[in-house]
């Protein structure tokens, strides 16, 4: 008879019910566990950390602070503010404080300056041809762009350190300066016209195209977009010129100026005018025209021009 082994809690058979318990309550736990960590990192952020923003949530007044206010609205007129003289007309000055920092096509101002000796304009400048956007073929009949002229006549000193860069220093003769003008981009570009009787007349027009481009175009009355127009300029030898200024005063007389602020004008009649003279001047008489009524004059300026002989005392 074989004795009886003891019965061993660890050889007890499995019961499956048992674990199927033991595991819902293993579950139940971790389930706990993760709820409460939940909650524990809820309550930091929201109760201990009630600054930061959520990871959905938009900085606040995102954009709004870009947008201008309501109650001080900025517009761009109020900030765009330009330095040119009201009034246009040829008798504006152009002075450098009138002039904006930029000129033609937006490029750096070429300022005024003195004109050097040897150098002046020859007269009023041609207008060949003037044209609106789209019409080509234009007309002739230009207005003239006086104030344009002026701040041509006060940049010749370009044009002689142009000369003297690719031409004779000495060499006296004219340059022609071809110039299209174009108000719709506010450009303005040279170039050497045909007449020009200067030796490398092309090289001294190419110069002038390259320091001129910023002439300024603002503030300059015009009717139509686009010009085509030629200055002309003269060079000539000062002492030479003074003896023939010399010869011309010797053969006329001084004459008392009447009248005040009195057109002198380059032609009788409808002539352009190169200046006025006042009733406390003397002039050079020269000689009158064939109707007797406009009188050629030498100004003390060294000017040569007619005005009405009425504004002298003959």
């Amino acid at each position: 008879m074989t004795a009886e082994q003891p019965t061993n809690e660890r050889s007890k058979p499995i019961d499956a019910d048992a674990t199927v318990t033991g595991s819902n309550a293993s579950a139940i736990w971790v389930i706990v566990l993760g709820i409460a960590s939940f909650a524990l990192g809820f309550a930091l952020v929201h109760v201990t950390l009630p600054d930061a923003p959520s990871a959905d949530s938009e900085p606040k007044n995102c954009g709004a602070a870009a947008a201008p206010s309501h109650e001080n609205p900025v517009s761009s007129e109020s900030v765009e503010t330009s330095d040119a003289p009201d009034d246009a007309s040829d008798e504006a000055s152009d002075d450098p404080t009138d002039l904006s920092a930029a000129g033609a096509g937006g490029l750096p101002e070429v300022p005024p300056a003195p004109t050097p000796d040897g150098i002046r304009m020859d007269g009023a400048p041609l207008y060949y041809k003037c044209w609106a956007s789209g019409d080509a073929s234009g007309t002739k009949e230009c207005d003239r762009l006086r104030v344009l002229e002026k701040r041509m006549a006060t940049r010749l000193y370009v044009v002689d350190e142009c000369k003297k860069a690719h031409g004779k220093d000495d060499a006296p003769g004219l340059l022609s300066l071809g110039a299209n003008l174009d108000f719709s981009d506010n450009t303005i570009k040279f170039w050497s016209g045909p007449s020009s009787t200067l030796d490398n007349a092309s090289k001294i027009g190419n110069c002038v195209r390259q320091k001129l481009a910023g002439l300024p175009l603002y503030s300059v009355d015009h009717k139509y977009e686009k010009y085509r127009m030629f200055f002309s300029i003269d060079f000539f030898d000062p002492k030479q010129r003074e003896r023939m200024l010399a010869q011309k005063r010797k053969k006329g007389r001084q004459v008392q100026v009447v009248k005040d602020k009195v057109n002198v004008r380059e032609e009788p009649v409808d002539g352009a005018s190169i200046g006025r003279i006042s009733s406390d001047s003397t002039v050079t008489l020269l000689k009158k025209n064939d109707t007797g009524d406009w009188c050629n004059v030498l100004t003390p300026s060294n000017r040569e021009g007619w005005m009405i002989c009425d504004a002298l005392k003959l």
